[in-house]
């Protein structure tokens, strides 16, 4: 039979949802704080349960919204009836070089530009050579550890951090698309601590870089200097367009994080 439940966002257990007492939900744990506290309707997390054609109960996450989860049920229902139910829990086999070509790649293409992409694909190759021919499944904390010590080993410690964030971020999607039920290791391994270096150029130091600039990267760099911009959006900037010398600004709509910038133009980078 199936049914609705609610998570307790303090214990995190989930309790059958009365049709009648919807309203009235409250967390029956009492080893939580929460106990027999309502859990409010702004806070729930709603799971699906079902009994599956071979008897075995099955849950899934829906979300913040319970039509969603009352929509996700008759689904399933009906698939049952009809026949047509498909074992949600049985994950097909996919090795990871057909799903960086097929998937994790073409998504990355979609969302990167520039020198980001570049980078993303360098890290994609390295994982190929690794385990491109893994199952997703197959690969080990152990196999990251192997790896993590070969690059500090190579004094690559900023490498294995980027590829393996990559190759975290890499499983959150196959996760996400049903490849694979969970990683078959933990995405907060310890990465590398890395010490970051953070320094500014003083005026001086500004002024003799510009003047050490050729003549076609001296606008690029004073643009640089005065708006914090990166390489590519200001080789993106057309006048008339992101650029507005009448009331100026300049408008960044193709940034890293996809989020637009308006940026004030000043005196000296009105006249470059």
């Amino acid at each position: 039979m199936s049914s609705i439940l609610v998570q307790c966002p303090k214990c995190k257990k989930l309790f059958g949802m009365s049709k009648v007492l919807s309203r009235e939900i409250r967390c029956k744990n009492k080893e939580c704080e929460g106990y027999d506290q309502r859990i409010s309707v702004d806070k729930r997390i709603y799971y699906a349960q079902w009994r599956d054609p071979d008897g075995k109960t099955r849950q899934k996450k829906i979300g913040p919204h319970k039509e969603a989860a009352e929509n996700f049920l008759r689904e399933i229902d009906t698939a049952i009836v009809e026949k047509r139910y498909i074992k949600r829990h049985v994950v097909k086999k996919v090795k990871i070089k057909d799903f960086i070509d097929n998937r994790y790649q073409p998504w990355c293409e979609s969302r990167s530009r520039g020198s980001g992409l570049k980078t993303k694909l360098v890290h994609l190759k390295k994982i190929k050579e690794l385990w491109g021919d893994r199952y997703l499944d197959e690969l080990t904390g152990k196999d990251i550890d192997e790896f993590r010590a070969t690059m500090k080993g190579e004094e690559k410690t900023t490498m294995f951090n980027r590829v393996f964030t990559t190759l975290a971020h890499l499983y959150t999607i196959a996760v996400e698309d049903g490849d694979i039920q969970s990683a078959p290791f933990s995405t907060k391994r310890m990465k590398f601590t890395e010490k970051r270096r953070l320094r500014y150029l003083r005026p001086d130091e500004v002024n003799r870089l510009i003047d050490a600039c050729a003549e076609h990267l001296r606008p690029i760099v004073i643009t640089a200097v005065h708006t914090g911009a990166r390489k590519e959006e200001i080789l993106s900037l057309r006048l008339g367009i992101e650029v507005n010398l009448k009331e100026r600004s300049i408008h960044l709509t193709k940034t890293k994080n996809d989020e637009e910038r308006f940026i004030p133009i000043n005196e000296t980078l009105l006249a470059t």
